[in-house]
């Protein structure tokens, strides 16, 4: 498979939670970049679906809002985050620290 990713993903444990137009459910942010996570979770979406995830990172709450591009059946899904998904600064903050630097094509005001 050619890698495609824009940017490394950096791998963590971070409680989340998903919902599409296929269902929702708890789960764990495996790994995340500014462009992509990885979500571990049994109940997986349909891939193509919009998705919304909220995950805590470093004691914030943050709103990642995609399309799945990947889907393992019991295992997980890959998604692709929309770079246009408006965040908070608190939001934009948990990512610079765990991701920084911030690209400058992403969250664009």
């Amino acid at each position: 498979m050619i890698e495609r990713r824009q940017d490394p993903r950096i791998p963590g444990v971070f409680e989340a939670k998903w919902h599409a137009q296929s269902g929702a459910a708890q789960g764990r942010l495996t790994d995340l970049s500014w462009h992509g996570c990885f979500v571990d979770v049994a109940n997986t979406p349909s891939v193509g679906d919009d998705a919304l995830i909220t995950a805590t990172i470093n004691g914030t709450s943050v709103k990642l809002h995609g399309q799945v591009r990947h889907v393992w059946p019991r295992i997980g899904f890959g998604m692709e985050i929309d770079p246009k998904w408006p965040m908070t600064e608190p939001e934009r903050s948990a990512m610079r620290s765990l991701l920084n630097p911030e690209p400058s094509l992403v969250w664009r005001d």
